[in-house]
């Protein structure tokens, strides 16, 4: 489970999506999945997320598999079947600080993970204007405002 600006970490290494930070969304990682139909989900930030660790019917009961439950990469703990674990947006904000000149967060990422021309600069911005053909549909289209 992970915030925007989290997604560039862990979340990003299981196959996740790369979230801009000012979306207030959480995303939810399977990490090495063994089905290609688990993928990676993006919720509102003000969902509840709630996993629990059940016993499949099938395993025998002398099975003695262990969960840990890592936060941030700290050390964790172990829980059990039954156990829950609720997550929820804290009633108070974290303020991140930023160090250094960077004109967006495309162009951190673009450093970081080295990439060349994969991200833009900053994200496209867009209007709405009329068609300006007569016998087109009265429809608005989306347009570069460069253009």
């Amino acid at each position: 489970i992970s915030t925007p600006p989290g997604s560039t970490a862990y979340t990003l290494s299981a196959g996740g999506p790369i979230l801009h930070p000012l979306l207030p969304v959480s995303v939810l990682t399977p990490i090495c999945p063994h089905t290609l139909t688990l993928r990676p989900l993006v919720v509102p930030d003000t969902s509840v997320i709630e996993i629990g660790i059940e016993a499949r019917e099938d395993a025998p009961e002398s099975r003695a598999d262990r969960v840990y439950l890592t936060v941030d990469g700290q050390e964790g703990g172990e829980i059990g079947f039954g156990d829950r674990v609720r997550v929820t947006r804290a009633a108070q904000p974290a303020y991140l600080v930023r160090t250094g000149e960077r004109s967006s967060i495309f162009e951190g990422l673009r450093n970081k993970l080295h990439l060349r021309g994969a991200l833009p600069a900053r994200l496209p911005r867009f209007r709405v204007r009329p068609r300006a053909s007569r016998g087109a549909p009265r429809a608005a289209a989306l347009a570069d405002p460069a253009s």
